[in-house]
């Protein structure tokens, strides 16, 4: 193949991958069964850089990162179960939020996280997994390495890193034929929300 062709290839893949993301978020946005997802991670997103802020005004709690890098420490030393997984993840997001110290996210995240429901299958699938498991323990670190350097930009970049990993995890548990029934009640809501 000439290397033009080539050339003119890897523009178009650029633009065909652009827009397989928007379409991607697109329907993750609108799927009910994928909204909590989208929500919980556009939530956590806005609240990343809410803490960055507070990390450059030297106004960040110093007992909460300190809390913060405790519970990722906990990561890799569990990684046999899950339900501890999940409790020591949904603590670590709790700790995020509680250093933003907005009770108008700290309460929405409170909501998400009460109507995700149990996170431990998806914690279960992750560590199925030895390459997406250490990854996730990466990403997490690198949340924490960040805010330590007060670098916006990478602190989203992990945190969307981090969601894109769970993201297979959190549809096939959403998926999966025992869940039938929640997602056929969500799917409803989500129509009549609509109207």
């Amino acid at each position: 193949m000439p290397q033009d062709a080539i050339q003119s290839n890897t523009n178009s893949k650029t633009e065909f991958e652009n827009g397989l993301c928007t379409e991607l978020l697109d329907f993750i946005s609108n799927d009910a069964d994928l909204k909590p997802f989208y929500d919980r991670f556009m939530l956590e997103c806005e609240n990343i850089t809410k803490v960055i802020e507070l990390a450059k005004e030297e106004k960040l709690d110093a007992g909460l990162l300190d809390q913060l890098k405790t519970f990722n420490d906990k990561f890799p030393r569990s990684k046999h179960n899950a339900l501890t997984l999940g409790q020591i993840d949904k603590t670590f997001h709790e700790i995020l939020f509680e250093m933003t110290d907005d009770p108008r996210l700290r309460e929405i995240f409170r909501k998400i996280i009460m109507e995700d429901g149990d996170p431990t299958k998806i914690w279960r699938s992750i560590i199925s997994n030895e390459t997406h498991f250490q990854e996730l323990c990466r990403y997490h670190s690198d949340i924490v390495k960040f805010i330590e350097k007060k670098d916006e930009k990478n602190a989203i970049i992990s945190m969307q890193k981090h969601f894109v990993r769970v993201l297979p995890h959190y549809i096939q548990q959403q998926f999966n034929p025992k869940q039938s029934s929640r997602r056929s009640e969500r799917r409803t809501e989500h129509q009549s929300d609509k109207r």
